[in-house]
Parts: structure tokens; sequence; C-alpha cells
């Protein structure tokens, strides 16, 4: 969780968007208003659109997918058994 203090809103930048839904397009930016996403972008645009007071945070490197939600980690089990496999 990302604590961004009083904030109620928060611009995610530096990173990478993908929204995997077919038709938005990759983005370097994500604005979130009250718990929902509200738009993706250059980051530019959306520093424009941010409601005053909204927390940022940078991300250089990092790839933000929102709705992408595992909680069901088979994965990381998987991993964790297998790990000594791996050259």
């Amino acid at each position: 969780m990302i604590d961004t203090g009083e904030s109620r809103s928060v611009l995610i930048t530096a990173g990478r968007v993908l929204a995997l839904d077919g038709e938005t397009p990759d983005a370097r930016a994500l604005l979130v208003v009250e718990g929902r996403i509200v738009a993706t972008g250059r980051t530019r645009d959306l520093v424009s659109q941010a409601p005053a007071g909204c927390a940022r945070v940078d991300a250089p490197g990092a790839t933000v997918m929102p709705g992408l939600v595992d909680t069901h980690p088979h994965v990381l089990h998987f991993g964790g058994l297998t790990h000594h496999l791996v050259d």
C-alpha cells in the first residue's frame, strides 16, 4: 500500500502503464481519484488534470498494470519449490 498521507488521489508517474484491455494504449502515468482510475496517459497531461493536494509517486522502471490482482499465488509457490532447479 502506498502511503498518500491525507490525499484521496494519487498520480503515479515515470513508469510504464499497461491497461491490457486491447484498446487503451500504453502510457507513462496513471491518475487515481477517490480510489478509481480516472486517466492514463502522458505525465504532463495528467499533472494538469490532478486535483489539488494529489499525492505523487514516481516509479521509474516500474510497470503498473491497473486491475491486475493475483490473490491466488500458484506462481509464487511453484517458484519457491523449484528455485533450486534454475541455473
